[in-house]
C-alpha cells in the first residue's frame, strides 16, 4: 500500500482480494433474509465460478481483474433482488438468481471464434459444476435467463424477438 501527501490509498487487488468488497456490500443491504444467506452463497459459488473462470481452456474477450467480476455479481444482484417479493426470498430463489448473476459476471467475456469456442466450454463447466438450475441440454446457458420474480428458467427467446441485420448497409 502507497499513501501520499494527498491521502491517496492505492491497496493492489491481490493483498486484500475480494472477501472485503463483499462483506462490506452485504452489511450494506436493508433486508435480514438477504444478509443472512448473501454470504453462504458467495462462499460456496465464488470459488467453484473462479476455478472455472481460471480454465487454462478459456480464452476472454478482455482482461478483466477479479474484483470487478465481484463488483458486477453484486450490482446484478442489486437490481435481480429488488425484482423479488420478500415473501419468494427464500435460500432456493436467491441461489438461482445468485448463480444467474454470477453466469453473465464470470462468462459474459467469453470469446467465441472457429478456433475456441470458450462460451460453450464455459456453458459446459457450468452446467457440470452448479446443479441448482436444471439448464436443457440444448443450447448454452446463455440462452437462457432466471426470472428473478419467480426464480424459473426461461429461454431468451421468450424475452427478445429474433434479429434481422438488414441489407447490411450502415451508412
Amino acid at each position: 500500500a502507497t499513501v501520499s501527501r494527498a491521502g491517496i490509498l492505492y491497496i493492489n487487488e491481490n493483498d486484500i482480494g475480494y472477501q472485503p468488497f463483499i462483506e462490506s456490500w452485504v452489511a450494506c443491504r436493508e433486508d435480514a433474509i438477504e444478509k443472512s444467506i448473501l454470504p453462504s452463497l458467495f462462499s460456496s459459488i465464488v470459488p467453484a465460478a473462479l476455478a472455472i473462470f481460471n480454465d487454462k481452456s478459456l480464452e476472454t474477450l478482455i482482461e478483466v481483474k477479479v474484483i470487478s467480476i465481484i463488483q458486477t455479481i453484486c450490482y446484478l444482484l442489486e437490481g435481480m433482488l429488488a425484482s423479488m417479493k420478500k415473501d419468494d426470498k427464500n435460500k432456493d430463489a436467491m441461489e438461482k438468481v445468485f448463480l444467474y448473476c454470477a453466469l453473465w459476471s464470470f462468462g459474459g467475456m467469453m470469446g467465441s471464434d472457429r478456433t475456441n469456442d470458450s462460451k460453450r466450454k464455459f456453458s459446459q463447466m457450468w452446467k457440470g459444476a452448479f446443479k441448482a438450475i436444471k439448464y436443457p441440454e440444448s443450447g448454452t446457458v446463455f440462452d437462457y435467463f432466471v426470472d428473478p420474480a419467480t426464480a424459473s428458467l426461461h429461454p431468451w427467446s421468450e424475452k427478445v424477438s429474433g434479429f434481422s441485420g438488414g441489407d447490411g448497409n450502415f451508412a
